[in-house]
């Protein structure tokens, strides 16, 4: 097994009291300190292709371990003194496959020329940022395999009666396969909640970025009321009787006394092709 001394704990310590530096919960600076972890992300990128942009690296334990698979990463770290203490972990002979990006993880470029994939133990004030603009690059990656608040793990894999907003956006581009339960004390500072590693693999069928906004803003107030019917908050958003709303959605078979949760992703796009064309059509 990889063990980057940087999931040891006293090691990192060490290291970061060298730096005189102090874990910021504000900046969501929780350390990852497991292998096992580690060997999980190393298992799903190995099969993928070799160029990885890693996501706020951090100290660089992932980074290490990618590179010791004989990978080559663009590791994103905004941090300059995690970003020094990275650069010290990179060994010699793959400093040749290493490229630091040190800026925010917002404005830097997250795409290679050649098939690429994505890692990332991210902040989780920035997951919602992170999921769109992955869902959004060109060429996208094969994969995204991301370590994420467990609720958020949760809603990405969700399927209906349990369906979310989010849970739709994401699986009109990709296929979300949950990987492993993250427990609080495989990082330090531990975080107050527990964290999912999972991955993504964009779709080969996914349908075009405007159609799939389009199908998320028809979506999003009808599950901004997720407990009323949909016959009438269809109505309601789209200024059309009852019935009409009724009759779209049995043409997607799906009941009027259905909620948002429990429609199907296929649904969700055939209402959005009903709703388009009865627009059409008046």
């Amino acid at each position: 097994m990889l063990t980057p001394p940087l999931t040891d704990q006293a090691y990192l310590a060490s290291q970061l009291q060298r730096y005189r530096v102090q874990p910021a919960r504000s900046s969501g600076q929780n350390f990852l300190i497991s292998p096992e972890v580690i060997e999980v992300m190393l298992a799903v990128t190995a099969p993928g292709p070799d160029h990885i942009t890693e996501l706020g690296a951090g100290a660089g334990p992932a980074t290490v371990a990618l590179l010791a698979q004989g990978k080559t990463v663009r590791a994103i770290e905004r941090d300059q003194t995690l970003a020094t203490i990275l650069q010290d972990h990179v060994p010699r002979a793959a400093q040749e496959r290493f490229t630091l990006a040190q800026t925010d993880l917002k404005t830097a470029d997250w795409t290679w020329p050649t098939p690429y994939q994505i890692v990332g133990n991210i902040p989780y004030n920035l997951s919602g940022f992170i999921l769109r603009r992955v869902s959004q690059l060109a060429p996208p990656p094969t994969q995204i395999t991301l370590l994420v608040q467990q609720e958020v793990g949760e809603r990405l894999c969700a399927a209906p009666p349990d369906f979310h907003l989010l849970s739709l956006a994401t699986q009109l581009w990709a296929f979300v396969t949950p990987l492993l339960t993250v427990p609080p004390d495989c990082f330090w500072p531990a975080p107050k909640v527990t964290s999912q590693l999972v991955l993504l693999t964009p779709r080969a069928d996914a349908l075009p970025l405007t159609e799939r906004e389009a199908i998320i803003a028809l979506a999003k107030p009808l599950f901004q009321q997720r407990r009323k019917q949909l016959r009438g908050t269809l109505a309601n958003t789209h200024h059309i009787s009852a019935d009409q709303a009724a009759t779209l959605l049995a043409q997607c078979g799906i009941t009027p006394q259905a909620r948002p949760q429990e429609v199907t992703l296929e649904q969700w796009q055939e209402l959005h092709e009903a709703v388009i064309g009865s627009q059409q059509s008046s």
